[in-house]
């Protein structure tokens, strides 16, 4: 195998596929999630009640800073940006990654796995969310693994296997349960023992200094929290114990919505290609994990890992299968690169999973364009708040949608932005009525949710306590806004661009 000096111009022409996918929808109107997180990363100070100053989100600190980087570059836009940033470090990786199991083929079949999977919308990824942002520490962790354990040298084995380790704790700094990174280095030098390729003295050498190297990223946020924050406790129990709490909340419920939302995401698994990688890869390498090949067992384990996160994850948004691409473009570099019939199959699904990231790309750049507008709701209600609201204001928005209050500029004295937080956090919805009617009451209220969804407001307190201190101005898209009942406000005209058919 010749030596990797530069990137192959194949991962080149790949990353530049990836990008050019990506690029219709970086002046889009920002997701929830993407808003919500620039918002806590704007405000975030040292004090506040909460990890992150005033507002509340259960993410770990490295997200929070990759927005507040995104938040000094400039607009909605640079946020966007880092997203395709994520994505160029993912398609380097994976490229890095199939090479070192397949050679250049195998970076060029990786390496297109990665982009085809990065930019489609079918898994979200035109979106900068947690699931993207922490998908190349993961497959970054994979390529420095598998480097560490082809090196030659102990202090090479040593420092890449830090290095691996340091790298597949960010993820979880990013994704709290973006764990796949670490597990597949302790999986293949357990294998690698196992199956005597490796002594079990060098293995567990090799696994203390990985698991070393994931420990400074850790500690560093340990640290962050005491001296800056409210305490490694809260630390905890924010990226953690909130999981176990809310997962319990959305069994209780009932609701229908998971339900559906589960039924697309295993249509799109299948539209995406992501079951078709899978199956290729089963298909050619069963007989290999069943024989103990350590880079494949390692390889399953990481996929394995990937479905059991999106079933805990128990909501079921379809960008949950992000967390399938860094197993998938390694095991299309491990098997694309072979010249059997097990070959042939795998390099047909990657070719169909990129042909359908294009089609996906095209419909749903193409649709919005001519037909509607995605987010154009939340867009038209943020501009006309900022155009009828006075400095100083204020706004709540029930319950959550995050990207009408970052459009509108406005701050907000309620910490919950999405509605699984106010569900889990304040089921009665006391904290949002004493918010509605104490001294830092919010000039504006806009009801985008019906009040008693989810069956929160079952006894109408919070309907009695907006009756009691707003009046509906205007209604927007179907959402009503409600002001304050002393304040006047010079009204903007009612926009009519609601995205829809």
């Amino acid at each position: 195998m010749s030596r990797w000096t530069r990137p192959p111009l194949a991962v080149g022409a790949a990353l530049l596929g990836a990008l050019v996918l990506r690029s219709p929808f970086l002046g889009t109107t920002l997701e929830s999630d993407e808003a919500g997180f620039l918002l806590v990363a704007r405000q975030w100070t040292v004090g506040g009640p909460h990890l992150y100053g005033d507002l509340w989100v259960d993410r770990p600190p490295l997200l929070i800073v990759i927005f507040r980087i995104a938040s000094w570059l400039g607009d909605d836009v640079a946020v966007r940006v880092v997203g395709s940033l994520a994505v160029a470090g993912l398609v380097v990786a994976a490229g890095r990654s199939g090479w070192l199991v397949g050679g250049r083929r195998g970076a060029w079949w990786s390496a297109l796995t990665a982009a085809a999977l990065g930019a489609t919308p079918a898994l979200g990824t035109h979106d900068s969310n947690s699931e993207l942002l922490a998908v190349p520490f993961v497959m970054l962790c994979v390529a420095l693994t598998l480097k560490s354990v082809g090196s030659r040298t102990p202090w090479g084995r040593g420092g890449l296997a830090f290095a691996a380790g340091f790298a597949g704790s960010c993820a979880l700094l990013v994704k709290q349960s973006f764990v796949d990174g670490l597990l597949f280095g302790g999986v293949l030098l357990v294998a690698l023992a196992a199956t005597r390729a490796w002594s079990w003295g060098r293995a567990v050498r090799i696994l203390g200094v990985g698991a070393a190297g994931s420990l400074v990223p850790a500690a560093a946020a340990v640290v962050w929290s005491v001296v800056y924050g409210p305490g490694a406790k809260v630390l905890w129990l924010t990226m953690y114990d909130f999981r176990l709490q809310a997962t319990d909340v959305i069994a209780e419920q009932h609701s229908e919505a998971p339900i559906r939302r589960l039924g697309v995401l295993l249509l799109l698994a299948v539209v995406s290609g992501v079951v078709l990688l899978g199956w290729a890869f089963l298909r050619a390498r069963y007989r290999q994990i069943r024989r103990g090949d350590p880079v494949a067992i390692a390889t399953l384990a990481m996929l394995g890992v990937g479905v059991l996160g999106i079933a805990l994850g128990a909501s079921y948004w379809h960008r949950y299968l992000i967390q399938l691409i860094p197993g998938l473009a390694l095991a299309a570099g491990l098997v694309a690169a072979q010249p059997d019939r097990a070959g042939v199959w795998m390099r047909r699904a990657i070719v169909v999973t990129a042909g359908s990231a294009c089609v996906a790309v095209l419909t749903v750049a193409g649709f919005f364009a001519v037909l509607a507008k995605p987010e154009a709701s939340a867009a038209s209600l943020g501009d006309w708040l900022a155009e009828s609201s006075a400095p100083g204001d204020t706004a709540v928005v029930l319950y959550g949608h995050a990207n009408v209050l970052e459009r509108s500029g406005l701050g907000t004295p309620y910490p919950y932005l999405w509605s699984l937080p106010i569900r889990t956090r304040d089921p009665e919805l006391a904290d949002l009525r004493v918010t509605l009617s104490g001294r830092d009451a919010p000039a504006w209220v806009v009801a985008w949710d019906a009040l008693n969804s989810w069956d929160i407001d079952r006894s109408g307190q919070l309907a009695f306590a907006l009756n009691a201190g707003y009046r509906d101005v205007v209604a927007i898209c179907g959402h009503t806004l409600y002001l304050r009942q002393d304040l006047t406000r010079d009204l903007a005209d009612v926009p009519d661009d609601c995205g829809e058919l």
